[in-house]
């Protein structure tokens, strides 16, 4: 009787060492749930962390747990410009965020160009991939960077609460060339 005990034993032992070791997820989906995104929105005003939340406005729904902004006590600040038009200057970005995009759009919405920026980055210089070739207005957004430094369709818009409710971050100005 003890032997078979032994040998039921050491079977059991080795079933524990050869059985295959739990695979990492490829990916976690972190964006808030709808109740921890009521936690977070009663989180303390001085709270520097970005939270992200659905963007109100948008024309599409998310998939449910899809982030399409990012809450972020973000601001941009850009004078009217004269030059070649290959450039536009931004004096400057304050951001909570360690990496965002300042992209630059016509006002029809073409991209002309972006760089990227941060709360330690001041003034960014954006080089234009489409220079502006007559007097216009311009508009800089600001975008939370996805990681890869490029802008994309995975970079969330980035909003600021104020008394209204959310703004997006964004400044138009004027472009005078020269």
């Amino acid at each position: 009787m003890r032997l078979i005990g032994a040998a039921l034993l050491v079977l059991a032992l080795a079933g524990c060492t050869t059985e295959t070791p739990t695979s990492i997820p490829e990916s976690i989906d972190l964006a808030p749930s709808s109740s921890q995104q009521a936690d977070a929105d009663l989180a303390e005003p001085g709270n520097p962390e970005p939270t992200t939340v659905p963007d109100p406005s948008a024309e599409s729904v998310p998939a449910e747990g899809e982030a399409s902004s990012v809450i972020d006590d973000s601001e941009l600040e850009i004078d009217d410009q004269v030059g070649d038009g290959s450039s536009v200057q931004i004096a400057e970005i304050e951001t909570n965020l360690a990496s965002g995009l300042i992209v630059i759009f016509s006002s029809s919405g073409e991209v002309l160009g972006s760089a990227k920026a941060s709360y330690s980055v001041r003034p960014v210089t954006i080089e234009l991939s489409t220079p502006v070739t007559s007097d216009s207005e311009l508009i800089a957004k600001f975008y939370a960077d996805n990681g890869n430094g490029v802008f994309d369709s995975a970079d969330l818009e980035v909003f600021q609460r104020d008394d209204d409710g959310l703004d997006a971050v964004e400044e138009d100005f004027e472009y005078e060339v020269r």
